[in-house]
């Protein structure tokens, strides 16, 4: 098995190097041993615990429409109380911008308590979200920066975040390190592997 990956998607990306490694003739065997160490980039759907156990799956280096719908299963089944996605706009969705983007506000309203968009685009979601009738708490901001702030005083130990957009919409700043008043930090921050 390949624990390392959180996703049904990068198993399939896996699986796809193991048959080219036997179509070429390797030992698929010894390939398999050496994936199961394999642990996604930072960015691309990857997962992680910071130091303080806010589990956070991280999508922010590409976001797609498939690996965002997949980010939300992975939130939906997540343990924990408050589900957090943070979203924004994805590149060149073409003329099915709208319909993608409000698939991923239904998506969001069965996934998550809270729902945070970054851009103009996403706000498509964030209506679709709010026209299902769910009990689900929305924010909009125009910069990952902004929506730090706000999300920094407002995480615990059981929350799980998902985050993902397009590389420029910079979401990975929201998990960079930002001290506290009196020299303090918010651990959630600390974790070097949160750093993108």
């Amino acid at each position: 098995t390949f624990q390392n990956l959180p996703s049904k998607l990068h198993i399939s990306c896996v699986l796809a190097a193991l048959a080219t490694v036997h179509i070429l003739g390797e030992d698929a065997q010894a390939a398999a041993r050496r994936l199961k160490q394999f642990k996604p980039p930072t960015g691309f759907l990857s997962q992680h615990t910071s130091g303080s156990g806010t589990l956070v799956f991280n999508d922010s280096a590409g976001a797609t429409p498939q690996s965002m719908h997949v980010g939300l299963k992975l939130l939906a089944a997540a343990k924990g109380q408050k589900k957090t996605a943070i979203l924004g706009d994805m590149p060149e969705l073409g003329g099915h911008k709208a319909t993608i983007y409000r698939a991923i506000g239904r998506r969001v309203a069965s996934s998550a308590n809270t729902l945070v968009t970054i851009g103009d685009d996403i706000r498509l979601a964030q209506e679709s979200a709010l026209e299902s009738n769910s009990p689900i708490d929305t924010h909009h901001f125009q910069t990952a920066k902004d929506a730090r702030k706000w999300l920094q005083p407002t995480l615990k130990k059981s929350d799980t975040i998902l985050i993902a957009g397009e590389k420029e919409m910079e979401l990975g700043k929201i998990l960079e390190i930002n001290p506290q008043p009196h020299g303090g930090s918010n651990p959630d921050f600390q974790d070097e592997n949160l750093v993108s």
